[in-house]
């Protein structure tokens, strides 16, 4: 009987453990979500790659993005190094918010989207020049 209990409580335990674990995932993935697509009303926005010392600057109003590269030591670059220099609004850059970048599961990628028109494109940044930029994607 006693070992009986004990494997119920166990199973009960496991049982909570599972959802307290799923309920967790969850909430990751939406503040995730949420932290790469929601309009801030800000000019410039920064956005965290997966590498510590580099980060990509976005001017919502155009799209014109920049990779931040910066470090800890001084002899190590620091540079601001343009990805996109081609104002891709159909409205001269008037509209604050307009675009915006999402990451994807490749540490270099990143997509752009006109929130306006839906038009999206693929961003890669990197430390070559020839292996960095943006193509649309239609």
């Amino acid at each position: 009987m006693v070992k009986r209990q004990s494997r119920l409580l166990s199973l009960v335990a496991i049982t909570v453990l599972l959802l307290l674990l799923a309920f967790a995932n969850t909430s990751c993935m939406n503040n995730a979500s949420t932290l790469y697509s929601q309009n801030t009303g800000k000019v410039f926005e920064i956005y965290s790659t997966q590498n510590i010392y580099n980060l990509l600057k976005l001017d919502t109003r155009n799209g014109k993005i920049w990779q931040v590269q910066f470090s800890v030591t001084d002899d190590a670059p620091r540079v601001v190094i343009p990805l996109n220099q081609v104002d891709l609004s159909s409205d001269n850059g008037k509209t604050v918010g307009r675009f915006s970048l999402h990451p994807t599961q490749n540490m270099y990628n990143f997509i752009l989207l006109d929130q306006i028109d839906g038009s999206t494109w693929q961003v890669q940044w990197s430390f070559e020049k020839n292996t960095r930029g943006i193509i649309p994607i239609n």
